[in-house]
């Protein structure tokens, strides 16, 4: 999924400061991501931690892949999500109006399906806060994971360093 975002961040557009209308030229939008945000998105996505880090420690380089939590969050933002979905149903009532301009006066009917929009965008916020739940709880549970591993070392050194055990009367 992440790798998938990471493509189509070179095909989105941006806005330059200063500029009323959106860069869309596809060279300057790579080299703008290239800049900006594709290292944060690159480095979770490489299995560097048994090259990085002597072996035993290799644990800490998880850490860095917590940079796909802000990942996960840009991509569920509601109201960009509900924009795309609102287009599609506003595209759907101009054609029915269109062919049947009676449609477009009918007050008794939803033809801009108010309710299917604000279900949707509640499920939309519902999935959303899940995410967050699950990652949260994945965050919390891999930190105390590293702590009770580093609590066990330090056992076992101590062990080791007193002559191999800890009750010596």
């Amino acid at each position: 999924m992440f790798a998938v975002s990471i493509v189509m961040r070179f095909f989105v557009d941006y806005y330059e400061e200063g500029k009323q209308f959106p860069v869309r030229d596809l060279t300057s939008i790579a080299k703008n991501y290239l800049k900006t945000d594709f290292i944060f998105d690159f480095i979770p996505l490489i299995p560097l931690q048994e090259l990085a880090l002597p072996r035993g420690y290799a644990r800490f380089f998880y850490i860095i892949k917590i940079f796909r939590l802000f990942n996960g969050f840009k991509l569920l933002n509601v109201e960009h999500i509900m924009e795309y979905i609102k287009k599609f149903y506003k595209s759907k009532v101009d054609r029915m109006i269109q062919s049947d301009v009676e449609i477009g006066e009918d007050i008794v009917r939803d033809n801009n399906n108010i309710r299917t929009l604000l279900v949707i965008k509640y499920i939309i916020r519902l999935a959303k806060l899940f995410y967050i739940i699950v990652s949260i709880c994945y965050f919390l549970g891999f930190t105390w994971y590293i702590f009770c591993e580093l609590i066990l070392e330090h056992q076992e050194a101590v062990v080791n360093e007193y002559g191999g055990s800890s009750s010596a009367a």
